[in-house]
């Protein structure tokens, strides 16, 4: 129960000895708990939500409750219908179980992603399973352990690869389960669904895989529209977000858009946002990174490692902040996430080659075995393992602090969308081109306002070095924020600090490293300075002592190794101690 505006109840049944509890927003699409047929022998308890057609007759504007497929209500009938094969119908990001009194078994399944987690723990006497893992730890206290294997993953990459979790003898169900509880306690652990599934699928030729590609995201497009609650759009400056605002069908002044601003002024995703709102008639409101956030941001860290079990970190807590401002302007946040991961190949998973002295021996085998783990699992198809290891393992925290607050969607996981890319043929994977293509093809006005990197259907000189600028600005702003290696570092805190502030905030609205060593260097000491944190076993103390001071004194960029520390103390605190 994380926010005033969820609610919850629980469901216990003697006779199959099951007792489950939900949590839901109010109003969502699963806040109908449970839903019962009505003979009264099957209850459905469901999270998150499921993306259909609904008829060309509807209004995707509508906001009326009585508009079909606006909650779970309906997949009690799909149930009734089709089996256990009903799971494998379902479209989104969803975990649930189903309690079949007749049958005397209970169904605990999740979606195809494993995006919608589940935890759990068995032993011999029982099956625990929750959608957050400090539930468990909660009644289990032996479980309150972080696993060294799981460790050495966090610091290698910044994440535990499924099915495994930090803490021991936890995992989380595989993407695609529908695993069967029965009365007599056995466990049948089924998968619904697996990638070879989509593998297996033979390539299209390049002028029919785009002729799909467009139907298919025309198609799929009304779907993350119609809803019973408001529909914002977090827009951005990219490709992806317009691509979505491309479909034809929405009204001028229904679909409020929203972009996030940073501290020092307006970045380009900001100004580019502003100009495709008005180009389409839609409100637009930037909402503003300030004071508030550093006044409240030992707070909003906590809870944002707290919501997500750990698995989002210290340089996550804006997520947390923005996410509670989208929520006043719509219920429900939809965003262009993971266009550029399944149609254009971008990846955020990669080794963060942490500074191994801060390290005892022990964990450095264990951050070396991973980085191994982690090259051999990337060297197969490049879309299942953006799809079922990237995303599912990396962005998963980021997710969990967002969804916390309000309704999440993106067209480009739709299973539609996803199944159809793994049939491109290998010269349209990852190209820039279909995506400019598709927006030129439904709306191409959108194309005549460059992106936050100057990309447009314009080919002339000017836009050409249009582009140049912003991409060398990009870079520039990288170098001077994440990127930064430790000899410069040192040289802006010696003269090049009025360069640095003429180049922060032009893309980018977090700049953690400054503001770990300025606004919030008071915090950092009275974390990574503590007697606890520096006798962690698996921590060198007086190296970390040592690269905090360097960091807070500019003398060197430790931002990653810093807000790892920091994230695994405050998991220590939280959700171990």
């Amino acid at each position: 129960m994380h926010e005033p505006y969820y609610r919850s109840g629980v469901f216990t049944n003697e006779y199959l000895n099951i007792s489950a509890g939900w949590v839901s927003i109010k109003n969502s699409f699963a806040d109908c708990m449970p839903v019962v047929n009505r003979k009264k022998d099957l209850i459905l308890i469901y999270a998150g939500e499921n993306f259909v057609d609904a008829g060309n007759n509807i209004d995707f504007n509508d906001k009326a409750k009585g508009a079909p497929f606006t909650n779970a209500q309906y997949l009690i009938d799909q149930y009734e219908a089709q089996g256990e094969d009903f799971v494998a119908n379902l479209n989104g990001w969803f975990s649930g179980i189903l309690i079949d009194l007749q049958k005397g078994r209970v169904l605990i399944f999740n979606d195809r992603y494993g995006l919608n987690r589940i935890y759990c723990h068995r032993n011999k006497d029982e099956l625990l399973f929750a959608s957050e893992a400090k539930a468990l730890l909660k009644v289990r206290r032996e479980l309150r352990q972080i696993d060294e294997h799981s460790l050495g993953e966090y610091f290698a990459f910044g994440c535990v690869l499924n099915p495994k979790t930090l803490f021991n003898k936890v995992e989380v169900l595989p993407g695609g389960s529908s695993w069967i509880w029965e009365k007599s306690g056995k466990l049948k652990k089924n998968k619904y669904f697996k990638p070879h599934d989509w593998e297996r699928q033979e390539a299209l030729h390049g002028s029919t895989f785009y002729a799909q590609l467009k139907s298919t995201f025309e198609k799929i497009l009304p779907r993350y529209f119609h809803s019973c609650q408001q529909v914002g759009i977090s827009l951005t400056g990219g490709l992806d977000t317009r691509a979505i605002l491309s479909y034809r069908h929405i009204r001028a002044g229904s679909i409020p858009c929203y972009t996030f601003g940073g501290l020092y002024r307006d970045c380009h995703d900001v100004k580019v946002a502003r100009r495709i709102a008005n180009l389409l008639g839609q409100s637009h409101t930037t909402l503003q990174l300030g004071e508030n956030f550093f006044r409240n941001f030992v707070s909003l860290a906590e809870k944002t490692i707290y919501i997500s079990d750990g698995c989002h970190d210290l340089c996550g807590a804006h997520d947390l902040y923005f996410s509670k401002l989208a929520r006043k302007i719509a219920p429900i946040r939809l965003t262009g996430k993971f266009g550029s991961e399944v149609l254009r190949g971008a990846s955020t998973f990669k080794a963060l080659k942490l500074d191994k002295r801060l390290f005892d021996e022990e964990l450095n085998r264990f951050i070396e075995r991973a980085e191994g783990i982690y090259r051999k699992k990337s060297l197969g198809e490049k879309l299942t393992f953006t799809c079922f290891e990237d995303i599912p393992n990396h962005e998963y925290g980021r997710l969990s602090v967002e969804q916390s607050q309000l309704g999440f969607r993106t067209p480009y996981m739709d299973n539609d969308l996803i199944k159809l890319l793994f049939r491109a043929p290998q010269r349209l994977k990852n190209d820039k081109a279909i995506t400019l293509r598709l927006i030129h093809d439904l709306n191409p006005e959108l194309l005549d306002i460059p992106t936050d990197l100057g990309f447009s259907r314009d080919q002339t000189i000017y836009s050409q070095l249009i582009r140049f600028n912003r991409l060398f600005s990009f870079k520039a702003e990288w170098y001077f924020n994440e990127g930064m290696p430790h000899w410069l570092s040192r040289l802006t805190a010696h003269g090049l600090s009025r360069f640095e502030q003429r180049i922060l905030g032009t893309h980018k609205i977090e700049h953690y490293r400054k503001w770990l060593k300025e606004k919030l260097a008071g915090y950092i000491r009275s974390v990574l300075l503590d007697e606890r944190t520096r006798q962690r076993p698996f921590f060198n103390g007086p190296y970390l002592e040592k690269i905090t001071e360097r960091h807070l004194l500019g003398k060197g960029n430790y931002i990653k190794e810093i807000s790892k520390a920091v994230t695994i103390e405050l998991i220590y605190q939280q959700l171990i101690e």
